[in-house]
């Protein structure tokens, strides 16, 4: 399958609550304006994008065998983007972020350093590379604390080696 752009990063769930101040803290219940869940983690997020822009994107990415695993799995396939290139761990939960929102906008984020969101590895990536883009985006690479600077340095050297356009942010 020839993809015009390769994405590595997280594919997590994301629960956005809005207007949070510190009121949030003191009392036993405080009602939101707004509760949400969205799909999130930056590599989906550019995925998404990148695909309504008529791109075919490879996302690379990992996910647990559990309900929000499957729930990034069928949102990808609802926007009709391969999910070939998603490790599938057993016994892993798939990242789920609380966000809250305060009245200015800024976000404040819940994460659990156990889920999927921290634990993508260079063994999770590359299996996938074979199938990579001339183009290939490494989204929020220090978001993975496996992914050290000599697993960095090897994945990138190999990205280079196979003539790669690397981006990362």
């Amino acid at each position: 399958m020839a993809f015009d752009i390769t994405v590595i990063g997280a594919a997590i769930i994301d629960i956005l609550a809005s207007p949070v101040n510190a009121s949030v803290f003191s009392a036993g219940s405080v009602p939101m304006e707004t509760i949400k869940m969205s799909f999130g983690g930056d590599a989906l997020n550019e995925t998404i994008i990148l695909s309504e822009l008529g791109k075919k994107v490879q996302l690379i990415s990992k996910v647990g065998d559990d309900e929000a695993g499957k729930r990034v799995l069928g949102f990808l396939q609802e926007k009709d983007i391969s999910a070939e290139s998603i490790h599938i761990e057993k016994g892993l939960s798939t990242g789920i972020n609380i966000v809250l929102i305060d009245e200015k906008g800024e976000r404040h984020f819940l994460t659990n350093p156990n889920g999927s969101l921290r634990k993508l590895d260079l063994e999770d990536i590359q299996p996938f590379l074979s199938d990579a883009a001339d183009i290939v985006s490494f989204a929020s690479m220090f978001v993975s604390p496996l992914l050290t600077i000599p697993k960095m340095k090897v994945l990138f050297s190999g990205i280079k080696k196979m003539g790669k356009t690397l981006a990362v942010d």
